[in-house]
């Protein structure tokens, strides 16, 4: 539908029959890339209506960084299930520096490219990746990304 790939996925219990929708862009896109976007919308579709038909018809982690400007994450110990206060400070250290090229290719859950954001995103997407417990090699190399594109546009050296 134009350059949407919109799928629907529908469930079924004894009581009740739900059917939610799954929508990413797939303007541009083909092969590999394409075939992942629509996979992406199947699985946006069916995990929004088990969601819904378990009576839980609220966005999933997926889209609340897009759809909610204000969202700010509970942070939760995932080996305790408690809710964390105080988060540790992500250590970036004894981690290579990373090039600019490198960093503006970085990508978003959504496709976006780290180097087409501006400056708040980028900003906001830091603070929340270094919120997250316990922290990743994937969610250093995300902060060192950010922190690369922002360092060298503050100098004005890059993007």
């Amino acid at each position: 539908m134009n350059d949407i790939c919109l799928v629907t996925a529908y469930a079924q219990t004894v009581t009740r029959s739900d059917a939610s929708t799954g929508a990413v862009s797939i303007k541009g896109l083909s092969g590999d890339a394409l075939a992942n976007a629509m996979m992406k919308a199947e699985t946006k579709a069916k995990r929004r209506v088990t969601l819904s038909i378990c009576g839980l018809g609220l966005l999933d982690e997926t889209e609340v960084e897009t759809t909610v400007s204000t969202a700010v994450p509970t942070i939760v110990n995932v080996e305790t299930g408690e809710i964390v206060e105080d988060v540790p400070a992500v250590p970036l250290d004894n981690i290579p520096d990373m090039s600019l090229e490198l960093a503006m290719s970085e990508q978003t859950s959504k496709g976006d490219l780290y180097g087409d954001l501006p400056n708040d995103k980028l900003a906001l997407m830091f603070n929340a990746i270094s919120k997250k417990v316990p922290h990743t090699d994937d969610h250093k190399r995300k902060m060192v990304a950010i922190q690369t594109i922002l360092e060298s546009r503050a100098s004005g050296s890059g993007a």
